[in-house]
């Protein structure tokens, strides 16, 4: 079983990484129902298609479905560590990826156990809902996400995500990895993607294109170099040729309210309110939020250049 053959869903991108696992085929479908509450509550919530439950916790069937949601939370969606929570053959799974992978699951929240087991990872919890109480408020009872301190000399910044050569999508995966990992910034919540034909010269394939949103304690110049250290660690070439195809491009769009126009930096981006690629993402993220020169909504601004050949794909 391989990463690429796992399918998921994701509700609530930027939260703490809840790994919710149901085995059998309408897993998807059950998380569904679940999602927006797990969301809310603070949680990125991620549900894989597992396979049909056999009943049975055969050890190469735990090995192969562990080591195919390590790489999938890992290596494809760039996730740090999980909680995990599940139940049945599903508990099994969870159990297995924590002990294979020392320190990935911070927290296991298992249920239809009776006790734990010895060597099981810790901290662990049993999970057993009391009386009227769903699976989504019994999780919350016994692991509710983890909030915090604020940080008051923070400013909120939005950064432009788009690829066009090579694995796009791990381009994208890997650039928000990396902002999650740098000193000084938090909170990295990152929009669907999207997908919108090249402009540039040539003849290119189409981008993907999202937009993170972000707390920072940098200055926007200190912010832009580490932008600019993430392209190239991503292979990214700059050419005397304007729009030329690339494989990471990051543009720092909005600083909190601020207005930049410094060498090579101007905030808000100069051409924001023309990009329909941006403005659809950035839209997902803060829609009523106000350009700090046009005074306009930014769901107002995508309304205006909105564009049918872009096509929205999913979460990174």
């Amino acid at each position: 079983m391989s990463c690429e053959a796992l399918a998921y869903a994701r509700h609530g991108h930027g939260g703490e990484p809840l790994l919710l696992l149901h085995a059998g085929p309408d897993a998807i479908r059950r998380f569904a129902r679940c999602a927006p509450r797990l969301a809310h509550a603070g949680f990125d919530a991620i549900a894989p298609q597992l396979p049909r439950d056999s009943g049975s916790e055969d050890e190469s069937d735990l090995r192969a479905c562990s080591g195919a949601l390590y790489a999938l939370l890992h290596d494809r969606l760039r996730v740090e560590r999980v909680t995990a929570a599940g139940g049945g053959f599903a508990a099994a799974i969870a159990r297995d990826l924590s002990l294979r992978f020392p320190g990935y699951v911070e927290r296991l929240v298992l249920w239809d156990r009776a006790s734990t087991e010895p060597g099981e990872p810790t901290p662990c919890v049993v999970l057993e809902p009391s009386a009227d109480e769903d699976l989504v408020g019994a999780i919350l009872r016994v692991a509710a996400p983890r909030h915090r301190d604020p940080w008051p000399d923070a400013e909120t910044a939005f950064v432009g995500l788009g690829s066009n050569l090579g694995d796009r999508e791990r381009h994208l995966c890997a650039a928000a990895a990396a902002l999650r990992t740098t000193e000084g910034i938090r909170d990295v919540v990152v929009s669907p993607i999207y997908e919108s034909r090249a402009e540039g010269p040539g003849r290119q394939g189409p981008y993907l294109n999202a937009v993170a949103r972000l707390e920072t304690r940098l200055p926007p110049q200190a912010l832009l170099q580490r932008l600019l250290a993430i392209e190239r660690e991503q292979g990214r070439v700059r050419a005397d040729e304007r729009n030329a195809a690339r494989t990471l491009d990051l543009d720092l769009l909005l600083f909190g309210s601020r207005r930049v126009d410094d060498a090579g930096l101007v905030i808000p981006h100069p051409r924001l309110q023309q990009r329909p690629f941006v403005l659809d993402p950035l839209c997902d993220l803060a829609p009523q939020l106000v350009h700090p020169l046009l005074g306009q909504a930014i769901e107002a601004l995508a309304k205006r250049v909105r564009d049918s050949a872009v096509a929205r794909r999913r979460d990174v």
